[in-house]
């Protein structure tokens, strides 16, 4: 009974215009961060295959709810908060190592229309990155050390609904920002998305809309784009007959696909299972291995574990064939 009642909570949490998850402690804590690695089943479903399987914790009480991730090159990583915290980490040969945690945007951001933070890309600026914020319904950029530099609220996703707006952020070859929102809000039943000219900070008036889907019934939760245009996203469903409660999908789409007014259909879509822990995955990152010859790629999932003792923070390594073709 205890089990069921806190996963009917973390559902309240994912509906609109709830907010159930414990504030900001506002306190100084030193950060640890702890990193396991799981022994795992193997599990292959073309074109993934699974590579690793990590838990991170840390004593620090804002240590959790991980809702976008992103690569900033040399096995350097950073996952952005809900609660507006920025971890850092660096990926080496013994795992996650180094990591840093800090409050985006300073101890002046700390309303939750603010800090709500669910998706994130690097900018072409070394060092600088967007974060996409989902009660706001807005964009920050941000220098490297945390400061707000910028914020620009698209005109097309003001209406976007309360605890329902951008939740999956990403830059395409060409410079445009993929935009994409959590719940179902187009006509034709897809979720909503936008594409942002390329020089965001010049401004955001030529938005063109289309829409994500079908998704059969689970929401988009993050996005990235291989450097040859090809698109992964993260599909999550609340399931309470799952041990954790949720479900997942990766589609792969191509974004050379995308058209205004239209729907962008996946190519394919992969359920994670075996020795993936199913888990409220809710960022991913993409990062080609130079490391052969074949064209391969590392794909990144962390997960939000909303701050709750039924749920944890995985990070998790897929290696998918092909991705350079």
């Amino acid at each position: 009974m205890k089990r069921l009642i806190v996963l009917a909570m973390i559902a309240l949490a994912l509906a609109p215009g709830t907010w159930l998850r414990t504030q900001d402690s506002g306190r100084l804590a030193p950060f640890a961060l702890q990193a396991e690695r799981l022994a795992t089943d193997p599990w292959t479903a073309a074109p993934f295959t699974l590579k690793s399987v990590w838990q991170l914790d840390s004593p620090h009480p804002d240590f959790g709810g991980f809702s976008a991730l992103a690569h900033l090159g040399n096995g350097q990583f950073m996952a952005g908060s809900d609660r507006g915290y920025l971890l850092r980490f660096a990926m080496t040969d013994d795992g996650p190592a180094a990591g840093q945690l800090e409050r985006i945007g300073g101890k002046s951001a700390r309303r939750k229309r603010d800090v709500d933070l669910e998706a994130m890309m690097v900018d072409d600026v070394a060092g600088q990155y967007w974060a996409a914020y989902e009660r706001s319904n807005s964009i920050a950029l941000y220098s490297a050390d945390g400061r707000e530099l910028q914020r620009i609220q698209p005109a097309a996703m003001r209406d976007w609904l309360n605890n329902s707006g951008p939740e999956a952020m990403a830059k395409l070859p060409d410079g445009r920002t993929l935009i994409i929102a959590e719940r179902k809000q187009s006509p034709g039943g897809g979720h909503t998305a936008l594409l942002l000219p390329p020089n965001l900070s010049a401004g955001h008036a030529e938005a063109a809309s289309f829409s994500l889907g079908p998704t059969a019934g689970y929401s988009p939760t993050d996005i990235a784009i291989a450097p040859n245009g090809q698109a992964l996203a993260v599909l999550r469903k609340f399931d309470p007959f799952f041990s954790r409660g949720f479900v997942a999908k990766i589609a792969r789409l191509d974004s050379d696909e995308i058209q205004p007014n239209r729907q962008w259909k996946a190519e394919a879509v992969v359920s994670l299972g075996g020795g993936v822990p199913l888990d409220n995955y809710e960022g991913i990152a993409i990062v080609p291995n130079d490391s052969t010859d074949a064209g391969d790629c590392d794909v990144w999932l962390i997960s939000d574990d909303n701050f709750s003792a039924l749920q944890a923070t995985y990070l998790v390594q897929l290696n998918w064939a092909g991705c350079g073709r």
